[in-house]
């Protein structure tokens, strides 16, 4: 009985050992997370700064604007229909949005200080931005349409670079 006790012992333990070990030899390798929708960005392909559009998981850039000022740092929106960015002359730099195939470029903003770092709230009912406009770094919110520029932080300190919470590039709990 002793030896019969040690025998099934023995088989148990080849069973666990079979079943834990890792045959990788048939395993496909790891891909990791499939990126989806579309990524914004700005290059000097052409000579200056303009904006292009990519699919997340890899492809062939979109360019977005062509013309002689840079146009710089674009926000898509959460759903990917509209893109908001930053034109800069050299001397002054103002808010821009247009849909996320290029069409309906329309200007926001238009003062003599610099309107800079344009972020979509997080359900694209909104659009902060940073400026001087008040004598020193603020940031402002406003509609869509550029209507309504608003300071939310009203301070005599400099206040600048929106920065984004999560991995989507969405500030989050930002529902306005």
């Amino acid at each position: 009985m002793k030896d019969l006790l040690s025998l099934a012992y023995i088989l148990i333990f080849i069973f666990l050992l079979s079943t834990c070990s890792e045959d990788t030899t048939d395993n496909e390798p790891e891909t990791g997370p499939k990126p989806t929708g579309r990524i914004s960005f700005d290059s000097d392909r052409d000579g200056d700064k303009e904006i292009f559009i990519v699919d997340a998981a890899g492809g062939q850039p979109v360019q977005l604007t062509n013309n002689d000022v840079y146009d710089v740092v674009p926000d898509i929106s959460l759903d990917g229909s509209k893109i908001v960015y930053e034109t800069w002359d050299g001397n002054d730099s103002e808010i821009w949005s247009m849909n996320s195939d290029g069409s309906n470029k329309v200007q926001l903003t238009n003062n003599t200080d610099r309107d800079l770092q344009a972020r979509w709230s997080g359900t694209a009912t909104k659009i902060l931005f940073t400026t001087r406009r008040d004598g020193n770094g603020e940031i402002y919110i406003m509609n869509t349409d550029g209507s309504y520029p608003t300071n939310i932080t009203n301070h005599n300190s400099d206040d600048y670079n929106i920065h984004k919470d999560n991995d989507y590039g969405k500030p989050q709990n930002f529902e306005i």
